[in-house]
């Protein structure tokens, strides 16, 4: 027995000692291991939506029409009783309160969602019962979404703005921009919104045909990245869902004259290192929705479609390109979420038959259709009834991927189960509004916001000017631009009395250089040490309709900057000093650099954002909806007369004691009002009360003896004098 064992041993030792058996040892251990993390992985990855049993369960059980509702956002802008061959503009009247007819619609129909804007929204109480009241027709979750990005884009008048993406991309603070969001996602999911349209993460261009403007945080890939991450992280952690867009960016986006749409002729590659990284980023931030461009790439997607409008073959928008949505969002980046088709953008159904438009988007593998229609009427009702019925059949006859149907349909249930909107709604309404009434434009978020504007406003340029409203009995002159700008004049000299910010025997004065005469100006100007100029070339571009009207306004552009150069000659003249705020694009600043003795950039010019008694300035609401931005200015019309001025008058005491913390809420017959804090804030810098500490977020670049921007830098992303010691002249002292 002792012999067989030492043989046994013998055998054992030399086999370790043969390299051969070590080897294959240790081959088997890997693999051991490597089978064992691999398991691990399987067991804990986040399993891929349209894998989910019981998504397919509940896919399953819906008729293909349900499926097709689910795909669907619509909205509800306006209502009218009348005919729609019969009925004016005013007869449109706001939809704050569902018509019989619309719940109707919605109890009738499993629509995805719906898309408030500001004609939907008058306060506080009467938004939160709309949105119950949304969400109980149908058995399946809504989306209610809102375009609350902040700044230029504020669509819950009522709420607090915040000073807009431009303005966060000039304090270069990441973790701000998510404080700002984080305020944001607070008051609309407390108002019962649980997706935001925003943020825009598109990179900003000077390009003269370009489409950019505030909404963007700076033009930098990295700082436009980081931004919108940010921006992410802080609506997600409120259970508010951000859809970014668009996708794949529309930073070298040209208007085409001939149709209206909207042309990159940018490849992948030129892509990859600049307008695809703030998207790659938002898939890192597990960002739930991402909305493909209604820009059309040629030199990537190969696809054409013969124009309703020109007859001729016009390139397939980003939202109709498996290409770019399948192979580059999907496939390269790994997106897993929804993407949403704005299949009512312009130029698309002037070119594209609506129903080509759905089943190009879909087979594209977008899942969610934005707004084919509305529902303003009961012939609106019929044509959407018709409209979800023909998608349905085009379904079934295999025109539309059945299969991409039922996997659209399984990302909307899933985001709305992780979003937990089964059970954002069970709260008695009285309690959701008494909640949303403590919540929404309180008293430390109107302090933030201020707060927050004040750390973005950049002094690019001061001549021994700034601060002003030092020197006693000296005359100051406030040139506006809007008529709403009045009101942000008294907002802020309101705010700098309280602080006894005035020398003694100073006094202000306020003209809208816009529309006064030249003798006007003259007069305005004389005797006055100090001229302030708000200017605003961004009014004049008509962002939502690209078409001869839309080449026209630049010329109107162009017009208002020899009109502010005017000004400041006019200014000059009376021996007083200049200084121009430019209110939201900051390239706007190359064409007063030389002249002005101060420039100062605060990046929105929004004031204020909702009216007295919309219902008696119905004249055209129907078609202002339609390209509702959820902006709604006060403007003196002549036709108005008294009743106007006295609606500006009590909007002006609302707002004086708003901005003293003395918030109104709920008032008797009084619509809620906000205003974009940025101009009051750049006022209040300009008066030495803040010192600007922002950068620029963007390069601004010279311009010609004609106006042309040029190639040649003027100051370089990042520039901006910190404070008003600081006596640095161009981008070489950075």
């Amino acid at each position: 027995m002792r012999l067989i064992l030492r043989i046994i041993f013998r055998s054992l030792a030399d086999l370790v000692h043969n390299r051969f058996f070590i080897a294959f040892c240790l081959i088997g251990f890997y693999l051991a291991i490597m089978g064992l993390l691999f398991g691990i992985y399987m067991f804990t990855k986040d399993r891929s939506v349209i894998d989910d049993p019981e998504l397919k369960k509940q896919v399953e059980a819906m008729s293909t029409q349900e499926k097709v509702e689910q795909m669907i956002v619509t909205g509800a802008p306006t209502w009218t009783d009348k005919p729609e061959n019969e009925a004016t503009a005013a007869d449109y009247q706001k939809s704050t309160k569902l018509s019989k007819e619309q719940r109707k619609a919605f109890t009738d129909h499993q629509y995805g969602g719906v898309f408030l804007m500001a004609s939907n929204l008058d306060n506080v109480e009467q938004t939160v019962r709309l949105n119950w009241d949304l969400v109980s027709t149908s058995p399946i979750p809504m989306f209610i979404m809102v375009e609350h990005e902040g700044g230029a884009v504020s669509g819950i008048p009522f709420a607090t703005q915040m000073p807009g993406n431009m303005a966060m991309g000039a304090i270069f603070h990441p973790a701000t921009t998510k404080e700002m969001a984080t305020v944001l996602a607070k008051e609309m999911h407390a108002l019962g919104f649980n997706i935001n349209l925003a943020p825009e993460l598109d990179i900003a261009s000077d390009s003269d045909d370009g489409e950019i403007d505030t909404r963007s945080f700076s033009d930098t890939p990295r700082n436009e990245s980081e931004q919108g991450a940010s921006y992410i992280y802080g609506m997600q952690n409120e259970n508010v869902a951000p859809a970014v867009g668009f996708f794949p960016g529309i930073q070298h986006a040209r208007i085409d004259s001939k149709t209206g749409l909207s042309i990159s002729d940018r490849t992948i590659n030129d892509m990859s290192h600049s307008e695809l990284i703030p998207f790659r980023q938002a898939v890192e931030a597990k960002s739930q929705i991402i909305v493909a461009g209604y820009t059309a790439y040629p030199q990537i997607e190969k696809g054409t479609y013969i124009s309703k409008k020109t007859g001729e073959a016009i390139p397939l928008p980003a939202m109709m390109s498996s290409e770019i949505l399948e192979n580059q969002l999907r496939g390269h980046m790994g997106f897993e979420g929804l993407i949403a088709a704005p299949v009512v953008s312009d130029g698309i159904y002037d070119n594209y038959d609506r129903y080509d438009v759905a089943k190009l988007c879909i087979n594209a593998g977008c899942n969610i259709l934005f707004s084919p229609f509305v529902l303003t009427s009961r012939e609106s009702i019929a044509d959407a009834d018709t409209y979800v019925a023909t998608v349905a059949a085009m379904v079934d006859r295999g025109e539309i991927d059945k299969k991409k149907v039922d996997e659209s349909v399984m990302r909307i249930l899933w985001l709305k189960k992780i979003n937990e909107m089964y059970t954002n709604y069970e709260t008695p309404v009285d309690e959701a509004v008494e909640y949303a009434k403590k919540n929404v434009a309180n008293e430390r978020n109107q302090k933030d916001e201020w707060d927050i504007t004040c750390q973005a406003i950049t002094l690019i340029k001061n001549n021994d000017t700034l601060p002003i409203g030092h020197v006693e009995n000296e005359k100051i002159a406030i040139l506006y631009q809007h008529d709403d700008q009045e009101v942000q004049c008294q907002i802020t000299e309101s705010k700098l009395q309280d602080y006894n910010t005035f020398a003694k025997g100073v006094s202000l004065s306020h003209l809208n250089y816009e529309k006064a005469s030249e003798a006007e100006l003259e007069k305005a100007l004389k005797g006055v040490g100090d001229v302030i100029v708000l200017t605003d070339t961004e009014i004049y571009r008509d962002l939502e309709s690209y078409n001869e009207t839309y080449f026209n306004q630049k010329e109107k552009a162009k017009a208002h900057v020899r009109r502010v150069s005017n000004v400041i000659k006019t200014a000059h003249n009376h021996g007083a000093k200049v200084t121009v705020i430019v209110t939201a694009l900051p390239y706007e600043a190359s064409y007063y650099i030389n002249d002005a003795d101060a420039v100062i950039c605060s990046y929105n010019s929004t004031g204020v954002v909702q009216e007295k008694d919309v219902s008696k300035q119905q004249g055209d609401q129907k078609n202002s909806d339609s390209n509702d931005q959820g902006t709604m200015e006060i403007k003196k019309k002549d036709k108005q007369g008294n009743e106007q001025k006295n609606a500006l008058e009590e909007a002006k005491n609302i707002l004086v004691d708003k901005i003293n913390e003395k918030i109104l809420n709920n008032a008797q017959n009084v619509t809620e009002y906000s205003f974009g804090p940025n101009t009051p804030v750049a006022l209040y810098t300009a008066f030495g009360s803040n010192t600007p500490y922002g950068k620029l977020p963007v390069t601004l670049h010279k311009t010609d003896q004609n106006g042309k921007i040029t190639d040649e830098v003027l100051f370089e992303t990042g520039f901006g004098l910190q404070g008003y010691d600081d006596r640095r002249t161009g981008p070489d002292a950075n």
